[in-house]
């Protein structure tokens, strides 16, 4: 196990959440009697909790310390297979919005002169991606530091075409807000249209290579500023987490470069991402390889773990890191004059993977390889295992969507499946080792659809994680 600093935030949390009836209520079904006065000795020694193991175990109004429900609900988007609401009350708002106050003038170097646009591309209407960032920025635009406007067309390109060509010419910064795929997609358009070029680009979700960042670079027309499309690490249960800088993209580039050493700060290989956060928001620790967060909102979390793979690390420890990675003097400088805060790891989702002989596949790494120009398939795919019941061996399946009038062939399978095998090989130590191992019965076992296909599970699996353009991987079950 491993922590972050600052254990006065996880005091504070502490105390909140035994204000509550819901945590009283779990340590004491743990067995854990409550001190006086709890230390950072008690809270190193609490259980973690879960969304099954705590959230989904209590009365809604016992999760909030004067039994009153918060002004604020959102949904989830269900990828862990069914949505759930989630509250948020002022502070989780402000601290959205200063989040997204320090993106625009500490990373973008916007100045309170110039007129900004921000334009959510996140779905709407319950769902918490668009209406948090819709929020943050409206409070970011009503403290008056920066001359923001915020529009939310959502996920729908041709409303995001026509906004950023009838709003766009009257502002001196754009920033669109959307999921990867949503983004990667819409890029050509805009910049067939002549709408692409300088624009900043904010993703969240899940994440991408450096290679996806350079490509979506090139349609706006600034490979020399990475640090112009960034990515948020934010969750449902726990808002806005933290968010790609200079520093970070610097250390995430040099890790993708050096596997061995990623391998060592617990990267396996794929699209891993790398994030500052503020410490006075969030204690973050490692237990079991996976995340685990102290935080305080509508609902304070104790240890809660949502299902990330990932660890922090100080500042100390990432200045040793540049060392390890051999950056240059004006990297280390970069990192060394970022914010002042710890950076976190995140190195993937258990809950939207596909356990493969105890391995994670992960649905980023299949769109990832599926994105490939000469490949003529989407990156619309339904990938899951069987599992026979006989020999106890598995088999994965990816059921793939073609490109429109396109056929499919044994030609095109067998193109399809080696580039899954090459791609997954080189995202994933864990499939390499596997494939190594076991050969063939590693080979991805490929079945095309035609374009407007329903994808649907075999009767033989139990379930599966649907992709598709601008949407989160989802589960989905028999």
């Amino acid at each position: 196990m491993t922590k972050a600093n600052n254990a006065s935030t996880a005091l504070r949390v502490l105390r909140h959440a035994l204000r509550t009836k819901s945590y009283v209520k779990f340590l004491k079904d743990s067995g854990i009697k409550i001190p006086t006065t709890p230390n950072q000795a008690f809270f190193q020694n609490l259980p973690p909790i879960s969304k099954s193991a705590y959230i989904k175990r209590y009365p809604l109004k016992d999760f909030f310390s004067d039994n009153r429900i918060p002004p604020f609900a959102y949904a989830s988007s269900g990828s862990s297979g069914k949505p759930t609401f989630w509250f948020r009350g002022r502070e989780a708002e402000e601290a959205g919005a200063d989040m997204h106050e320090l993106v625009f003038t500490r990373v973008f170097g916007f100045t309170p002169q110039e007129p900004l646009l921000c334009i959510t591309a996140f779905y709407m209407g319950i769902w918490v991606g668009g209406n948090f960032t819709n929020d943050a920025i409206k409070l970011v635009g009503q403290r008056k530091r920066l001359r923001v406007t915020s529009v939310t067309p959502g996920a729908d390109q041709e409303k995001v075409i026509h906004t950023i060509a009838q709003l766009g010419p009257q502002f001196k910064h754009k920033v669109l807000f959307g999921y990867p795929d949503f983004i990667i997609d819409i890029l050509p358009k805009l910049a067939a249209h002549g709408l692409a070029k300088d624009l900043r680009i904010v993703t969240a979700g899940y994440g991408f290579s450096e290679t996806w960042r350079q490509k979506v670079l090139s349609y706006t027309k600034q490979s020399a500023h990475p640090e112009t499309v960034l990515s948020f690490y934010g969750l449902a249960d726990l808002g806005l987490v933290a968010t790609e800088t200079k520093a970070s993209i610097i250390l995430k580039k040099a890790l993708e470069q050096n596997p061995a050493l990623a391998q060592e700060v617990g990267i396996a290989g794929g699209n891993f991402g790398v994030f500052q956060y503020n410490p006075q928001n969030y204690y973050v620790e490692t237990i079991n390889d996976k995340l685990a967060f102290t935080a305080d909102s509508a609902t304070p979390l104790v240890r809660y773990i949502p299902g990330d793979f990932g660890q922090s690390l100080s500042r100390s420890t990432a200045m040793q890191l540049t060392n390890a990675l051999r950056l240059s003097a004006r990297e280390r400088k970069y990192v060394s004059d970022s914010l002042p805060w710890p950076f976190l790891i995140f190195a993937g989702r258990e809950d939207v993977s596909v356990v493969f002989y105890a391995m994670y596949v992960h649905p980023e790494h299949i769109q990832q390889i599926l994105a490939a120009d000469e490949l003529p398939v989407q990156e619309k795919f339904l990938l899951y295992k069987i599992l026979d019941p006989k020999t106890h061996k598995e088999a994965l399946h990816v059921q793939i969507a073609l490109q429109p009038k396109q056929k499919a062939g044994g030609r095109t399978v067998e193109q399809i499946t080696t580039a899954l095998v090459k791609g997954l090989s080189r995202l994933s130590f864990e499939y390499r080792a596997l494939y190594d191992e076991l050969g063939a019965r590693a080979v991805p076992q490929v079945q095309l659809v035609p374009a407007n296909a329903i994808m649907e599970l075999p009767i033989k699996a139990e379930s599966g994680i649907y992709f598709e353009h601008g949407r989160k991987p989802k589960i989905v079950r028999r």
